[in-house]
């Protein structure tokens, strides 16, 4: 009996060892694939570091970390007509970098998904909804135009990042770094952002009704022209910002500092400006 379980055991220690070693030579031959110049067999790398991640928890986030790096390196294609559509239509400069990005959102809600790095991409008019990207390093991405409906980005950095046009609606910005980031024109209607800074960020023209912004933190932000109907916007300091042509009827703007505020056309009808501090406005 002591005999047969030891060569159970040995057995099952080289099964294991073999197991990896294909592992390993699919991740090679996966990083190989990655790396070459038609756009069809990056693909097919792409989707076979997938498999990996799929088929081998240990190395789920080694597949993620060098699909990640694909995205932040690729060439970043021409921003034409085409390519600001959902697929791309043109598929030999896009369909390679969009797909790595796509896997990494369907691995997002893996139980051995770790924060990702995307910090640079491009990624402009990217399907992102319902994605988590919690904690994920975002610095300086460009996700205009794309869908963030849903995603859960708490905690992540978006320093410097480009949500121009992008739609937020009902995500998770609490805890994020929005610090100089661009989302003009940009979706926010029940999304969370409490404690995040929106630091000198440009919010021009976005739509965000009936959010609670009263814990975001507010220092050099962009607000012309931006749809705060029925917000909560108490208790922040607007002191020399821009408000000028924002629609803000309906706003909870109790206990906000307006001092030096630029107001010019602001609607505010039906405002509640209660211990509102306005100085010489």
């Amino acid at each position: 009996m002591i005999f047969t379980a030891v060569n159970v055991v040995i057995a099952r220690d080289q099964a294991n060892t073999a197991e990896q070693g294909q592992i390993t030579d699919r991740f090679t031959k996966a990083v190989e694939q990655l790396g070459a110049e038609k756009p069809e067999v990056r693909i097919g790398g792409a989707y076979a570091l997938n498999r990996i991640a799929s088929d081998s928890p240990r190395d789920h986030s080694a597949a993620m970390d060098v699909l990640a790096a694909f995205v932040r390196t690729h060439p970043p294609a021409p921003l034409t007509d085409a390519l600001l559509m959902w697929p791309p239509v043109d598929t030999t400069a896009a369909a390679d970098l969009y797909t790595a990005a796509d896997i990494i959102k369907s691995q997002s809600h893996s139980a051995e998904a770790k924060p990702i790095n995307l910090s640079g991409a491009r990624l402009a008019k990217m399907d992102f909804a319902g994605v988590d990207l919690s904690g994920a390093d975002l610095s300086g991405i460009d996700l205009t135009g794309a869908n963030l409906t849903g995603a859960n980005l708490s905690r992540a950095k978006l320093l410097g990042a480009t949500l121009a046009g992008a739609d937020l609606t009902n995500a998770n910005l609490a805890d994020t770094s929005l610090i100089n980031a661009n989302l003009r024109s940009a979706r926010l209607t029940g999304a969370s952002v409490t404690r995040t800074e929106i630091n000198a960020t440009n919010l021009t023209g976005i739509s965000a009704v009936g959010i609670d912004l009263a814990s975001a933190n507010f220092v050099s932000a962009q607000l012309a022209g931006a749809v705060l109907k029925d917000a909560d916007l108490s208790n922040i300091s607007f002191v020399g910002m821009d408000l000028s042509g924002a629609l803000l009827d309906g706003a909870n703007l109790g206990g906000t500092d307006l001092r030096a505020t630029t107001l010019v056309g602001t609607d505010l009808r039906d405002v509640d400006l209660t211990h509102t501090r306005t100085g010489d406005l």
